[in-house]
């Protein structure tokens, strides 16, 4: 049987176990003195070269993690769960090697003894999980919801992703061993350094103690700004990002597509946590390099966006749906007011603009919308709409397209106009 981990250290059981028990002794000590277990178990290991042997490691392993950590006391829940496995299997290996009452004894009283002071620091610290690649991503941020975009089931979430699909970036990186991991990069402008703020806030990053990097560009107009940046390596994190279609590498902004919703609000305040990264202030036009991502807009079901044909966007009446050739879109004042109304916390710069809007349409008097009240109740320009485009039914009852358009917007009908070629 080839002996791996613990089993590598030379020496007779004996020997093992006296080294066991110097390590327990080390931890008794550190105990007394210390009567924080958080900082006592650190040191006891970061002083017994054993320990890190024990785990097939250098024997300056410990001190260098420990050097490493912005915190500086405490240990991954992975590495522990490390250490506790092979520490338990260890001594059982050994029970069974020895025949020996009084050594086995010994055996079993330093190995519960271990496990109590572990099971102890766990408690004391309630540790997480560090998953590859994190680089002492919770040490840097204790607090950090490593699987906050698991799932897109709230407001907040969707919004967040959608700064992110706009304004954060995923790069692999290659450790000196050759094994890959993933960096996430998000940043704004200082103008807007509330967004980042409230971004760390939400997800439980600490940019107090971590400030976020500090950057000038120059813009096509020659003005100089300052940009801030937050980094974060973390491969369980990125991989959450990557399963709601984030793309990974610097081919992201042509290729993403929108995240397939169930819930129209969510989809409502994913658009505009995109159109705080990537949209126009004061017009209600999402600019992206995706122009798939810009027809899953236009076309999606739930948001019944109509378009007249221009030199960038056509209808294909063959597939139903939009084509697009340019790089925006404007989803129309009507819809940009509901999606900045649907979520309170966006970007203060660009939601006062549709907060304060006034719609000059409906200050003035409009005997066609009030004839459309009278005659085309809601109910009966549902089943209309289901037999005849927007522009028949206008043509019916006397009215502009245009007119027709906003009572069916006041109306909160989302049906899709039908195409003349359906009719």
């Amino acid at each position: 049987m080839k002996e791996t981990g613990v089993y590598l250290i030379n020496g007779t059981i004996k020997e093992k176990i006296a080294d066991a028990a110097a390590l327990f002794k080390a931890i008794r000590k550190q105990i007394s003195l210390y009567p924080n277990p958080c900082y006592c178990i650190r040191k006891a290991i970061e002083n017994a070269e054993f320990f890190s042997l024990l785990l097939g490691l250098k024997p300056y392993y410990f001190t260098y993690k420990s050097q490493r950590s912005q915190r500086g006391k405490q240990l991954g829940l992975d590495l522990l769960i490390r250490i506790e496995t092979i520490l338990m299997k260890s001594f059982d290996y050994w029970r069974q090697k020895e025949s020996d009452s009084k050594l086995i004894d010994k055996i079993t009283f330093i190995r519960d003894n271990i496990r109590k002071i572990i099971e102890s620091y766990k408690a004391s610290n309630k540790l997480k999980l560090y998953a590859h690649g994190s680089n002492g991503v919770l040490e840097q941020h204790p607090d950090l919801k490593l699987d906050y975009f698991k799932n897109i089931d709230s407001l907040e979430k969707a919004y967040w992703l959608g700064c992110l699909f706009a304004e954060a970036y995923i790069t692999i990186k290659k450790l000196k061993s050759g094994k890959k991991y993933y960096q996430l990069g998000v940043g704004c402008v200082q103008d807007d350094f509330i967004l980042l703020e409230r971004f760390a806030d939400a997800l439980g990053l600490d940019i107090v103690n971590n400030e976020p990097r500090k950057e000038k560009y120059i813009t096509s107009k020659g003005e100089v700004h300052l940009f801030r940046r937050i980094t974060l390596i973390n491969n369980y994190f990125c991989k959450n990002l990557i399963s709601h279609g984030f793309i990974v590498g610097k081919k992201k902004s042509k290729n993403i597509r929108l995240p397939k919703f169930k819930i129209r609000e969510l989809l409502l305040v994913f658009l505009l946590g995109y159109y705080d990264g990537d949209g126009t202030m004061g017009r209600s036009r999402i600019t992206s390099s995706s122009e798939k991502f810009l027809e899953d807009i236009l076309n999606s079901p739930f948001l019944n966006i109509h378009i007249s044909n221009s030199n960038s966007i056509q209808y294909d009446p063959v597939k139903k749906s939009y084509i697009i050739t340019g790089d925006r879109i404007s989803i129309g004042a009507d819809l940009m007011r509901e999606i900045v109304k649907n979520y309170k916390n966006s970007l203060p710069r660009k939601r006062a603009y549709w907060e304060n809007w006034v719609d000059n349409r409906t200050n003035k008097p409009s005997p066609k919308m009030d004839l459309l009240r009278e005659k085309l109740p809601e109910e009966e320009l549902i089943n209309l709409m289901k037999k005849f485009t927007l522009k028949q039914i206008a043509y019916m009852y006397g009215v502009g397209y245009r007119t027709l358009m906003d009572y069916k917007g006041k109306l909160n009908i989302y049906l899709r106009d039908r195409s003349p070629e359906d009719s």
